[in-house]
């Protein structure tokens, strides 16, 4: 999310980094291997993708598993979620 970034790109000092966000219309996580179909609210893989100068893709990597994604993928957890919030 954008203003997630943003906060964290703050946090850290972080301003030689251009950060981008793919919350509205899916298109970079369906191209790239990142959107996660079957979930309550679309969400995005983690990955790194590091671009050089040229725009030439040089790097990328996938991360498997994260946390919120095994909650949210478990229908039980979900339900019980939406009860006791």
């Amino acid at each position: 999310m954008p203003f997630a970034q943003k906060r964290f790109c703050s946090s850290e000092n972080i301003t030689n980094m251009q950060t981008i966000s793919d919350v509205h219309n899916k298109s970079f996580g369906e191209n790239y291997g990142t959107l996660i179909e079957g979930l309550p609210l679309p969400l995005l893989s983690r990955a790194i993708f590091v671009v050089d100068k040229t725009g030439k893709l040089t790097y990328v990597e996938y991360v498997r598993k994260s946390p919120i994604i095994q909650i949210m993928t478990k229908p039980w957890l979900r339900s019980k979620r939406r009860r006791n919030p």
